[in-house]
């Protein structure tokens, strides 16, 4: 399994915006926290997302772009992975 961190940059953002994104971003599998190895659990900044699967960046990514796609503005998108 991988662990991705993605960024999600919604250019002109309104009000609304980047909370629509979340709960569409959370719809794909996303997550808004990461869990350090002691359990602790850290909320991530705006835009932010984890992902954790048996899928590989560019599988992520196009995942991302349905997601970020469904808020009807442009958008930039960063896909990182560690294993």
């Amino acid at each position: 399994m991988s662990n991705f961190t993605v960024r999600v940059y919604v250019h002109n953002e309104a009000a609304g915006d980047m909370a629509e994104l979340n709960g569409i971003m959370v719809g794909y599998g996303f997550r808004l926290t990461i869990s350090s190895d002691v359990g602790t659990v850290y909320t991530l900044p705006p835009g932010e997302y984890s992902y954790t699967g048996s899928i590989d960046r560019k599988a992520v990514l196009e995942m991302v772009k349905a997601a970020a796609g469904q808020v009807g503005k442009r958008y930039s998108a960063l896909v990182t992975e560690s294993k």
